[in-house]
């Protein structure tokens, strides 16, 4: 994993309304650092973010594995786009 962690400066609450799909690589990052600390739950993270539990749980997977590389969106799915 790469070594970020939860900037106070760009602190996941301070960008209520953003849309997951546009969201950049480091706020993804940092909504998951918050979830893992404990300064979001999931729920508040998936209401604040407009995510689903699954998306969510992806972008912790995907920052586990390759760190912010991993959590660039490289194209949208199919299943993606219907379900919007």
């Amino acid at each position: 994993m790469d070594d970020w962690t939860l900037r106070p400066e760009a602190d996941a609450r301070q960008s209520a309304g953003s849309k997951a799909a546009s969201m950049a690589p480091r706020l993804k990052a940092d909504v998951v650092a918050a979830v893992n600390g404990e300064l979001l739950t999931v729920d508040e993270a998936c209401a604040r973010y407009e995510l689903s539990a699954q998306e969510l749980a992806c972008w912790t997977a995907a920052a586990a594995k390759g760190g912010l590389k991993d959590l660039q969106i490289k194209r949208i799915s199919a299943d993606r786009r219907n379900s919007r």
